[in-house]
């Protein structure tokens, strides 16, 4: 509600696919940005975009696939991680969670915000 009234737009949205290697998940992410900034071919929208840009925002499983879309979506400002299972990552993502890191952390120049309690379970502070 705070983005709404703030003049945001807002997505949430449910992945195709349930726990695999992570890139239908990647594909996911990346399909609704490109949803929310591409102009409108409807032609009563007069080729408007609902979105310029796109800040990434994912909890739990979907802190890692968001942060690792971010580096091929042009238009997102940034992404922040809430709560990432980097713990359990191997196996979450079975065994390909080493490749979403790097793919998160090649987005050069994006801001990033990682968000972790010093009791969570499934990521700790030395991870």
């Amino acid at each position: 509600h705070v983005f709404g009234e703030a003049g945001c737009t807002t997505v949430r949205f449910n992945f195709r696919s349930g726990v695999g290697s992570g890139k239908s998940s990647v594909e996911d992410v990346k399909a609704v940005a490109s949803w929310l900034t591409r102009p409108r071919t409807a032609p009563e929208a007069g080729g408007r975009i609902i979105a310029s840009k796109v800040l990434i925002v994912g909890y739990s499983y979907g802190s890692l696939i968001g942060a690792a879309a971010a580096e091929d979506i042009p238009e997102a400002l940034g992404y922040a991680m809430i709560g990432p299972p980097l713990d359990y990552g191997w196996a979450l993502y079975m065994f390909n969670a080493a490749n979403l890191r790097a793919k998160a952390a090649n987005s050069a120049g994006k801001p990033k915000l990682l968000l972790v309690g010093t009791n969570d379970q499934f990521c700790s502070m030395k991870s």
